[in-house]
């Protein structure tokens, strides 16, 4: 359940990311040209989308850094007893 849903994260990410390879497809959902200011800063947003789509993707596929259950408390176990 909980892959799922970092794999639709990872969908929900990938479409704003499509402008990084095809930035002719910024004038139609955002009403401005590819080559001006604004469209350099959409296909920047495009690359920052891919690189959350990646992260979304890796832990979709590594659940070795999520916890166990919601209520285990993994300070105890990485920090000296006197701070957790």
């Amino acid at each position: 359940m909980v892959n799922a849903a970092w794999m639709i994260l990872a969908l929900i990410h990938l479409a704003p990311a499509a402008v990084l390879g095809r930035p002719d497809l910024i004038p139609s959902p955002y009403g401005v040209q590819a080559s001006g200011d604004v469209g350099v800063l959409l296909v920047h947003r495009g690359a920052l989308f891919l690189a959350v789509a990646a992260v979304c993707l890796y832990a979709a596929s590594e659940s070795g850094g999520r916890p166990a259950s919601p209520g285990t408390n993994h300070a105890r176990d990485i920090l000296p007893s006197s701070v957790a």
